[in-house]
C-alpha cells in the first residue's frame, strides 16, 4: 500500500487500530507476497501472515489467522 506522505500505511494503520483497542487484544494483519510490513509494524501487531494473493483468498487466509490465534491463544492460557 502507498500514499503520498505517509511513510508506512500499515503501521500507520496498525497503530490507531492499537490505539482503539488497547494492548490487551490481539492484532494480526495478513500480507501478499508484495506487503510492506517492517519492523514499525511488527512492533505494534503481534502476528502477521503472508499469504499467496489474499484478496481473492481472503476467508482462506481471515481462516488461517483464527487458527494459528486459537492454537497460541490454547498454548498461552496453559502456561500462564
Amino acid at each position: 500500500m502507498a500514499f503520498r506522505g505517509v511513510l508506512r500505511p500499515e503501521a500507520d494503520i496498525a497503530r490507531r487500530v492499537r490505539e482503539v483497542v488497547g494492548q490487551d487484544v490481539f492484532i494480526s494483519s495478513t500480507f501478499d507476497p508484495h506487503g510492506n510490513e517492517d519492523d514499525t509494524f511488527s512492533e505494534i501487531c503481534d502476528m502477521a501472515f503472508r499469504e499467496i494473493f489474499p484478496p481473492l483468498r481472503h476467508a482462506l487466509a481471515g481462516q488461517r489467522a483464527r487458527e494459528c490465534w486459537s492454537r497460541y491463544s490454547r498454548k498461552f492460557q496453559t502456561n500462564a
